[in-house]
């Protein structure tokens, strides 16, 4: 029967030669070139920027930069780059064009770990870190503040890698044990400290 004629011919004559489209060796080379080029020309611009940083803020001597995004377009005079390093923190970076020479500074820096929302409006490119400022006292511990860092973008394509890269690098906050005396076992609390009900 048709059946039985099919089985013995097995999978590989009921299918028969199957084309599998490789591509070719130099095709291949070339690619793997390009993005080995292409992952060295981002490693000296993430070493260029640090040591731009480092000029600014000795601070940042020993962080890692893990990315950068220029903000706006190459033919801007004026011009603001983000970086973010390897312990979670983002810097703005500025730049201005003077007399045929380039003027760097920078117009802040924040904790990644304090940013609680960003929110972006895509329509004007302009997006919105709201974050906690932590102020330490004296007498009554550390003192927080909300806070907003606006970020404006040039275009579509970059206000999209830096929402991106921003909840990405920004990591999140440890969770806070809770202090001992804060804590109450079930099995040993006792209910019924508290009166139901009293006269005064």
């Amino acid at each position: 029967s048709q059946g039985l004629g099919l089985l013995c011919l097995g999978k590989e004559g009921i299918e028969g030669n199957i084309p599998h489209r490789v591509r070719a060796p130099e095709v291949l080379q070339e690619a793997q070139l390009k993005s080995i080029a292409a992952d060295a020309e981002n490693r000296q611009n993430l070493d260029k920027w640090k040591e731009t940083l480092v000029k600014l803020a000795p601070s940042f001597e020993k962080e890692t930069l893990t990315h950068y995004l220029e903000l706006d377009q190459a033919s801007s005079k004026r011009r603001n780059t983000l970086l973010f390093t390897k312990d979670h923190r983002i810097v703005l970076l500025g730049s201005k064009e003077l007399k045929q020479r380039m003027k760097f500074f920078i117009c802040w820096t924040l904790v990644g770990t304090s940013v609680k929302q960003v929110v972006g409006r895509e329509e004007k490119f302009k997006i919105k870190m709201r974050h906690i400022t932590k102020f330490p006292t004296a007498c009554c511990g550390e003192w927080e503040f909300p806070n907003t860092k606006v970020i404006q973008c040039a275009t579509k394509d970059i206000f999209s890698k830096a929402i991106s890269l921003i909840n990405v690098e920004r990591g999140s906050e440890p969770v806070k044990p809770v202090p001992e005396e804060l804590r109450i076992e079930l099995e040993e609390a006792n209910l019924e400290l508290v009166p139901r009900s009293y006269y005064i």
